[in-house]
């Protein structure tokens, strides 16, 4: 119950731009925080591309009692209007939150006609193969959009949000993202079970790898890394998510391994497909590597971390939140022999004692939520001075 000194948040509407075929830990943190939000008297509503509509991870939305809407994505700009009116008319919206910038600019030149505060939430980070110079002036220019049409703006990655700070401290906040531990299903098979369903032999080892953005991601290096490693010790295997599937690249993973002259179809690599319950399979992978080139913060690394999994990084800025983990092991970037000799120290160490545990308590979404929940506060409370 809300105390009668908070100040009331009012309905809110959450606009994502997601379309994973799982709901990650995104989905599960949204429901966190409209638990959240229900306890203090508000309502959630969710709206998406009508291209995520079939997803499973909509029927877990609405089977907690949710309303779930969809932008048409081939509508005009009209039409989306009507529908975004019509949604906060009936559910009388006070605060529209933005994520992946669906319907980002419509919501910017609109948002004060169509009466809703607008929170802008910016996850990505910089990348290494664009030039930074034109990068942060898009930020600069994001950060003019946005004090002129008066949005709020949360910032995830530390690293631009140097830039962001220029919203001003009334109109900007910095929230680094939280894990949440629900998922939409449990997966029912142990570690064991799970390792000989994806097809592992007695004595065989598996690192976990997710690699939607090849390049970024850095495939490349990781299946580099491990064909270097089992020139040693042939019994490992990479399990790569998001490119692939029941043994088989996708056109695409198959050009840009070839391009760099790596066997797409090499015995090394598993083209695994994506898992609902992220959890188990880390419980039943030896190692996760992140080898980015770039990264917002990853909820890959840190939900590998909650299972006391070790890690395998390169030590980028957005990957330095995770070097306190003392089952991380960091690499240079770019360096497949680095890389291979990381793998080599994390699967000697295997699940070592560590101090997990503290660090899934200090991105929790218990402080995921309050935080957002503050923000929500602060802007209320602006709008009714």
């Amino acid at each position: 119950m809300m105390t009668p000194k908070e100040t009331p948040i009012g309905n809110v509407l959450i606009l994502a731009e997601y379309g994973a075929p799982k709901s990650g830990n995104f989905i599960a943190s949204m429901l966190d925080l409209a638990d959240a939000l229900e306890k203090v008297g508000s309502e959630t509503v969710f709206l998406f591309p009508d291209t995520s509509s079939e997803h499973a991870w909509v029927r877990w939305i609405r089977q907690n009692g949710r309303e779930v809407y969809f932008l048409p994505r081939n509508a005009s700009r009209d039409e989306q209007l009507n529908v975004l009116k019509k949604i906060i008319d009936e559910h009388r919206i006070r605060i529209a939150h933005v994520h992946f910038a669906l319907a980002e600019r419509l919501m910017l030149e609109q948002h004060r006609s169509l009466g809703v505060e607008l929170v802008i939430h910016e996850h990505f980070d910089f990348v290494t193969n664009r030039s930074q110079l034109r990068q942060r002036l898009s930020v600069l220019k994001k950060v003019r959009d946005y004090r002129r049409s008066g949005a709020f703006c949360i910032s995830v990655m530390e690293k631009k949000d140097r830039w962001f700070r220029l919203m001003g401290k009334n109109r900007h906040a910095f929230i680094s993202n939280g894990l949440s531990l629900r998922r939409g299903e449990q997966d029912p098979l142990s570690p064991a079970e799970r390792r000989a369903e994806i097809g592992l032999q007695q004595g065989e080892k598996l690192v976990l790898f997710l690699g939607w953005d090849m390049y970024r991601k850095g495939l490349d290096i990781a299946v580099k890394a491990v064909e270097l490693y089992r020139q040693r010790e042939p019994s490992l295997k990479i399990g790569v998510i998001g490119v692939g599937s029941e043994g088989k690249p996708t056109a695409e993973a198959e050009r840009f391994l070839g391009e760099r002259g790596i066997d797409p179809f090499s015995e090394a690599i598993l083209y695994m497909h994506s898992y609902e319950d992220i959890f188990a399979l880390n419980r039943a992978v030896d190692c996760y590597i992140s080898s980015s080139r770039a990264e917002a913060f990853s909820y890959g690394i840190l939900e590998a971390i909650s299972q006391n999994t070790p890690v395998v990084v390169s030590d980028i800025t957005g990957t330095s939140w995770c070097w306190k983990y003392t089952n991380c092991y960091t690499y240079p970037v770019n360096d497949p022999a680095a890389c291979a000799e990381a793998l080599e120290k994390a699967l000697a160490a295997g699940r070592a004692d560590s101090n997990y545990r503290s660090i899934v308590h200090d991105y929790s979404n218990e402080i995921w939520t309050k935080r957002v929940l503050d923000v929500y506060r602060r802007i209320t409370q602006a709008e009714g001075k």
